[in-house]
């Protein structure tokens, strides 16, 4: 998506900052879920918070810039109302949101509607 965009605006995509974003955006599922005989649930931490919260506040926590901790917090079409402020960010919650989604489909599943 970054080198589409790219072809036809410039180089406009922050590499950087993307290549975080990525890295970190689900680095809460590892304390927000657990796997349960053949099913992901959520922990207790997981049921309380939504998704993307608990990781924005260890990125903030750890000095992480701040327009990273805001793709954390906001990346999930599921789980925050606030959209991405950055291009980047943009980029990242659309492609998790389609794989997510593929996924699904693949899988046997319909995607999740009322988004």
């Amino acid at each position: 998506m970054a080198e589409a965009m790219e072809k036809v605006y410039g180089p406009i995509v922050k590499r950087d900052v993307l290549i975080a974003d990525v890295v970190l955006h689900d680095v809460d599922k590892l304390v927000m879920y657990e796997r349960k005989e053949n099913r992901v649930d959520g922990t207790e931490l997981g049921k309380a918070i939504p998704h993307g919260n608990y990781g924005a506040l260890v990125a903030f926590r750890v000095g992480i810039p701040r327009e990273i901790v805001s793709t954390v917090l906001n990346h999930s079409v599921f789980s925050s109302k606030v959209d991405p402020t950055t291009l980047e960010g943009v980029l990242l919650r659309y492609s998790d949101h389609a794989a997510f989604q593929g996924d699904r489909i693949l899988s046997g599943l319909p995607p999740l509607h009322g988004i």
